[in-house]
Order: structure tokens, then sequence, then C-alpha cells
């Protein structure tokens, strides 16, 4: 079971309220009509018919902790067919994904000691630097979400003004692209009015 998903979160939840629920009525139901009327602060009638009514809401309860139960267990189901990868299968991950750094963390190191020695840094040996991770963004399916310094109509789903509050359609530059995987934007690129 993912704890961190909200719907098995609130299931949890729920199977633990019901839970509470039903001991807080069973524990009315047996007790004397004389004590629980001191509890609630008035005098409560007929006590067969208070405890039918408290058995019968008890039941109620009980049905339906059973039934949150089962929905939490299918969901605990559901999460492990669809569960994170084995930690094997994490690591294979782990270890392509540092193949695929690997020459931006091997130089990252080495330009970071040459810049506190005062060597100089130029754009294009921090491009250079940054090339593999462009690479390997595109190689998982990353797409950039405009250009920068290029003029597009303004979209809100696809854009974040950074000044001014321009309409749809509305002219703007990109200042900083976004980026989209699989169709959806994850980050809205930057733009300015034209």
């Amino acid at each position: 079971m993912n704890p961190q998903d909200p719907v098995t979160a609130a299931l949890a939840d729920h199977v633990a309220t019901l839970t509470s629920l039903a001991e807080a009525v069973a524990a009315a139901a047996s007790l004397p009509a004389r004590t629980l009327a001191r509890l609630v602060g008035q005098p409560v009638e007929g006590a067969p018919e208070r405890e039918r009514g408290l058995q019968a809401h008890l039941a109620a309860v009980h049905h339906e902790l059973a039934e949150a139960r089962q929905a939490l267990a299918a969901r605990g189901r559901s999460d492990r067919e669809t569960a994170p990868p084995a930690p094997e299968a994490s690591a294979a991950a782990k270890r392509q994904l540092f193949r695929n750094m690997e020459s931006t963390l091997l130089q990252l190191p080495v330009v970071r000691h040459a810049v506190a020695q005062g060597a100089p840094t130029t754009a294009g040996d921090v491009l250079a630097l940054l090339e593999p991770l462009e690479a390997a963004l595109t190689g998982w399916g990353y797409e950039p979400v405009g250009q920068v310094g290029v003029v597009v109509p303004f979209a809100p789903e696809a854009h974040q003004a950074v000044f001014g509050a321009p309409a749809p359609g509305e002219a703007v530059v990109v200042k900083t692209p976004g980026y989209r995987l699989d169709g959806e934007v994850l980050v809205r690129a930057r733009v300015r009015p034209a």
C-alpha cells in the first residue's frame, strides 16, 4: 500500500474513524441508562429501545467498517500490482541515470575546482558541461516548452507571465523554457510581453 497516495490515506483514515466509532457505540450500548444519562447530561428514556437503536447503529457501523476495510485491501492489492519497481530495477534505473549523466558528473567537480582556483570559465564551458544532461532529458521524452527569445502567442496552459497579464493569444517573448513530458506540461515557460 502506498502511504503517499491520498485515496489510500483517506481510506485508512476512514477505517480508523469507523473503528473508533464502533468501539464508542459498543461501549455506549453496554452502559446502564443512568450512567449514559450522566455522560450526555440529559435523561435517556426507554432503555430497551435505546439499546436496540445502539445495537442497530453498531451493526451499521460494523457493516460500513467491513466495506471500508475491503476497499482499503483492494486498494492495497491495486497498489501492489502497480507498485514501484523492485529495488533491483530501481538500482538498474539509477545505474542508467549515472551512465547518462557520467560526463557531467565527472566534469562538474573539475570545473568547480578550476573556478575556485580562479581559472576563467566561459559560457561555452558551462554549455559543454550541460549538453549530456540535455541529451538525457531528450532521451527520456522531456520536451522544452518554448525557446528563449522567441515571440509566441500567450497560452496560459503552457506559459507563465512574469510581467503583466497578457491575454490568451497576445504576443509574448519566452524568457525561460518550460518542460513537458508525455503531453503534460510539468513546468510552464516563463514569458514577458513582446
